[in-house]
């Protein structure tokens, strides 16, 4: 062959190119430039960190907060419209918890945006205490915000894509199947533009696969019509329904209460809602991936996709789960897409959320990885998008620090982790004969990495470095 590179990996292991199967690219891009609230303690961090803000951005016209949890404040609650007008109350201020399925409002994007008591959402909710809102929003009803949201172009779209694929690609990702065409239909086609222009520029340094998420089913049809260009680098892929919301939000389906809350989470579609939806994807022939993490959310998405004949359907995210709906997975023969980061910080909040046993029986990856095909992925920027911090979180079962395991029985194989995160997220988007193994006739998507990962202890799988990042052929990142 005349001008090939030659890579001397000195020693250090390679691997396939690793494949994040379900994630926010977009997203995740967007945030780095709204108020940071991840690291924030207190509520008294969020105000002075939003008045910072605001001093250092003075050309904002409308504040966007992201990643606050609540369960890291000290005053273990959610904020309301009267801390975030402690920062200002002339402009509108829109702070997202880190789930992103619950966020709060000050009392000028109420103004803003003609909210009241009367004001109903179906699928979603505007808390009420003492008579008044509170500004906290819950699921579905987070869509009134797209009135003052910014609504970006073309140009900052690929803006976007292009640094999420840079981070991506520096952290040993060649494949990402991402949620970004998301709601209204004229945000899809500006996404889809900006993704069809880089593909067809040669500038996408990873394979994408859309996951695609319509507000009604009629529209998923149209949506699909205006796809008129897909390469190795650019697919669209499966229908992505969302049935409940997060635990951190006590949003998520669950069967029983909630403990300690008197209600046992939001169902973000009815069950005429849900099979109108299947049967547009049945009528184009496209698989369907549910959000479901409480067990009610899970078990209503199992009961509807065993309706729909294809190897290729999956419930994303599977956290609240019982010894009969691990069974049932097998039994449906529905995919799993989990992200094993979770643990990290759900193991410190789920015995608070749900009984002991039924937490026992929940994150359950290595039950999932024998009853069906199970992928791992990040979901950011609900978390990290680093991969190899969710092959240690999956094989280890600890938090970050190391200190504290959460079942360590559903631990799962060095082996298993990279699999899930190579062949099987192949498998997710119709390519595992093409991707996700280092053999004749798969595309040219490697990775060099500084740590030998099958024979280094568990615990510092974490630390792993990416040297080199290759995606068809071309050395996207050297480090």
């Amino acid at each position: 062959y005349k001008d090939v590179e030659v890579i001397d990996a000195k020693g250090n292991r390679v691997l396939p190119g690793l494949n994040d199967s379900h994630l926010h690219l977009v997203g995740y891009s967007r945030l780095k430039n709204n108020l940071r609230l991840e690291n924030a303690k207190s509520i008294s961090e969020v105000i002075e960190l939003g008045k910072a803000y605001i001093k250092n951005n003075p050309s904002k016209k409308v504040i966007v907060g992201n990643l606050y949890n609540d369960n890291n404040l000290v005053e273990k609650r959610l904020l309301t419209k009267h801390d975030l007008d402690k920062i200002s109350i002339d402009l509108p201020i829109i702070c997202y918890r880190v789930c992103g399925h619950i966020c709060t409002i000050n009392s000028k994007a109420i103004e803003v945006l003609n909210l009241n008591l009367n004001t109903k959402v179906d699928g979603g909710a505007l808390d009420v205490e003492n008579g008044e809102l509170t500004g906290v929003i819950r699921e579905n009803a987070l869509n009134l915000l797209n009135e003052i949201t910014k609504n970006y172009s073309v140009k900052e779209y690929k803006e976007f894509i292009l640094d999420g694929i840079k981070d991506a690609n520096k952290l040993g990702l060649t494949s990402l199947q991402v949620n970004d065409l998301s709601g209204e239909l004229d945000i899809h086609k500006k996404i889809y533009s900006a993704y069809k222009e880089l593909a067809i520029e040669n500038k996408l340094n990873a394979r994408i696969n859309h996951q695609i998420t319509p507000e009604v089913p009629n529209e998923l049809i149209e949506v699909y019509k205006f796809f008129d260009f897909e390469n190795n680098y650019l697919k669209f892929g499966p229908l992505k329904l969302f049935i409940d919301g997060s635990l951190g939000a006590n949003t998520a389906a669950l069967y029983d209460n909630y403990l300690g809350d008197n209600q046992n989470g939001i169902l973000c579609l009815t069950k005429s809602e849900l099979t109108n939806f299947i049967n547009a994807a049945k009528s184009i022939k496209k698989p369907v991936i549910i959000h479901a993490i409480g067990d009610r959310g899970i078990d209503l998405a199992l009961d509807h996709l065993k309706t729909y004949s294809t190897e290729r359907n999956a419930v994303v995210h599977v956290q609240i789960t019982s010894k009969e709906i691990l069974e049932k997975f097998k039994k449906t023969k529905v995919n799993a897409i989990v992200q094993p980061i979770f643990i990290n910080t759900d193991m410190f909040m789920v015995y608070d959320k749900v009984t002991k046993s039924l937490a026992e029986t929940s994150y359950a990856f290595k039950t999932l990885f024998d009853n069906t095909v199970t992928s791992f992925s990040s979901d950011a920027p609900v978390e990290s998008l680093y991969p190899f911090l969710g092959i240690y979180h999956a094989v280890t079962r600890k938090d970050l620090s190391g200190e504290v395991t959460y079942n360590i029985s559903e631990a799962v194989s060095v082996a298993d982790a990279i699999h899930a995160y190579t062949v099987n997220g192949a498998y997710m988007s119709y390519e595992e004969k093409i991707k996700g193994k280092l053999e004749v006739g798969y595309l040219g998507d490697l990775i060099i990495i500084d740590k030998d990962i099958y024979n280094i202890e568990n615990t510092k799988i974490k630390d792993i470095n990416v040297l080199y990042t290759i995606t068809g052929g071309r050395v996207v990142y050297e480090k």
